[in-house]
């Protein structure tokens, strides 16, 4: 190894003024800020390019002499013309997503991990690309459910004796930059690869996501460079359940990064279950020159859609649940949105029960899994046109829109849309501590007695013959949620019903 010392600004203005640049931090501005008005800086700055010998490179006519042009690299020895400076992206395999997919017999009342689904998944992908695919992550893919990927290959740890040299796909350290820098180097290769984090881990590279959006978009408009594959993300071990970790670790802010890049570049997924989590995953994963982001959970989450049913709500972006509505969706006095795994599970939640505790408030159910399709701006390519966002949002009646991160992201994109105000979003409201799943959701006003209750504020305005059983039922939700608070606190965990379980033992009171 060969160690390179050397002085910052080395080889520029020595000194200027009677002051130190070179070597000091005085070289990192600009050395010398006004040569037109000081005669001692402008003397400095013709030193300083002169001590190049620019002259000694040029002929008579001031071109570069030819001897030195006859020296460039020819043909694809040319950096930009060399085939491994831009090449094509390698074939990727993909695993057969029926053998994958997880049956049921009823919607919302069978349990699995979306992320322990998706490790089986890329145990397959590892089999079937078994140089051109690779995960960077930090030490935390055991924590995350994705360590069914060990099945088929090892991690690349070379200093240990046990998993050096095996040709482990995984790569794990706990550095994030590690980590987005590998992937960022591998994909410009031509191959694949996957950065699973905590949520609030990745915040820790957002700028390192930016400036390489920046960089896709330069890219996608130089002739010469062709497509690389995506930089992809899986976020999980997400705020509403850092019931160990606490405040610390609630922090949802990457996503809201990604929105304000270029939107035809930028993906970002909330699958609702394991076998959305399947679809999404395997697209991002053979997709070029994009950023993909998959938030996702490692609980144990209801299965509500089966492989069609999955894979045709992928495509679309989002989709009415029929079996959550009053008469499938028809005619509804209000819509509610669920967008992430709890966050949706509480607006499932709202629906079911208002179903059965309300039956005249006719509801209509929508979870939105591609929240880029809302994009008011259109750069999307599935972003919903107005007549589309009417025809599943309604053109007049009230949405209570449940969101997995800030609000304001949904705002964001809605931005004209909503210019009758009739879209209410509940989200994370940065209200935290540690705590129990749904005491969070309590906190941040996004539980499923929120959704309820404002429901039937908005409803009963238009509707004033439901007024007084939509007021009991107010004050009994309202009740419901101080019961909680006294179980919590005797108890240490929520009560059943309140969990994130099967849809059916929703309304099984267990105080």
């Amino acid at each position: 190894m060969i160690v390179m010392r050397t002085p910052k600004g080395w080889t520029g203005i020595k000194t200027l003024h009677g002051k130190t640049i070179e070597g000091n931090y005085l070289s990192h501005d600009i050395p010398a800020k006004d040569p037109f008005n000081d005669e001692e800086q402008f003397q400095a700055v013709c030193t300083w390019l002169e001590s190049y010998k620019i002259g000694e490179l040029l002929d008579e006519n001031d071109a570069i002499k030819k001897e030195l042009i006859d020296t460039y690299p020819k043909g694809d020895r040319a950096m930009g013309r060399n085939p491994r400076t831009s090449p094509d992206a390698y074939k990727l395999n993909h695993p057969d997503l029926a053998s994958l997919v997880v049956q049921f017999d009823k919607s919302g009342d069978k349990l699995i991990s979306p992320t322990e689904v998706g490790g089986l998944y890329l145990a397959e992908l590892v089999k079937l690309n078994p140089s051109t695919f690779r995960v960077f992550s930090p030490d935390e893919l055991e924590s995350n459910k994705l360590d069914k990927v060990f099945n088929s290959t090892y991690r690349n740890f070379q200093w240990n004796e046990e998993m050096a040299n095996r040709g482990g796909r995984v790569t794990e350290i706990l550095s994030e930059h590690n980590c987005q820098g590998w992937m960022q180097g591998y994909t410009l290769t031509g191959r694949y690869a996957l950065f699973p984090s905590y949520e609030t881990f990745l915040g820790i590279i957002t700028t390192m996501m930016i400036q390489y959006a920046k960089f896709i978009k330069l890219a996608g408009e130089t002739n010469w460079r062709k497509k690389e594959p995506s930089l992809n993300y899986i976020q999980t071990s997400t705020l509403w359940r850092q019931e160990h970790n606490g405040y610390s670790h609630q922090d949802p802010m990457f996503s809201n990064n990604m929105v304000n890049m270029k939107h035809e570049l930028m993906r970002i997924f909330y699958p609702p279950d394991a076998n959305t989590f399947l679809y999404t995953i395997s697209d991002c994963m053979s997709s070029l020159n994009r950023d993909n982001l998959i938030v996702g959970t490692k609980k144990e989450m209801p299965i509500f859609l089966n492989g069609p049913d999955a894979k045709a709500h992928f495509e679309a972006g989002l989709g009415v649940w029929k079996w959550l509505c009053t008469d499938d969706g028809a005619t509804p006095d209000v819509v509610i949105v669920g967008c992430g795994n709890e966050t949706n599970f509480e607006a499932v939640a709202a629906a079911h029960v208002l179903k059965q505790d309300f039956p005249e408030l006719r509801v209509r159910f929508v979870n939105v899994i591609d929240i880029m399709v809302l994009d008011s701006q259109r750069k999307h390519p599935n972003s919903l046109t107005i007549e589309k966002y009417h025809e599943i949002f309604t053109e007049d009646k009230p949405v209570i829109f449940n969101f997995h991160g800030y609000p304001s992201l949904i705002h964001q994109l809605l931005f004209g849309k909503n210019h009758d105000n009739r879209v209410h979003v509940l989200g994370y409201i940065e209200e935290g501590t540690t705590t129990t799943p749904f005491d969070m959701l309590v906190r941040n006003k996004a539980s499923r007695y929120d959704i309820m209750t404002l429901a039937i504020e908005k409803v009963t305005k238009s509707k004033p013959e439901l007024a007084s059983k939509g007021s009991s039922l107010i004050e009994k939700y309202r009740a419901e949620v101080k019961k909680h608070g006294e179980y919590i606190r005797k108890h240490g965990k929520d009560p059943k019903h309140l969990s994130t379980g099967k849809v059916s033992e929703i309304v099984d009171k267990d105080f």
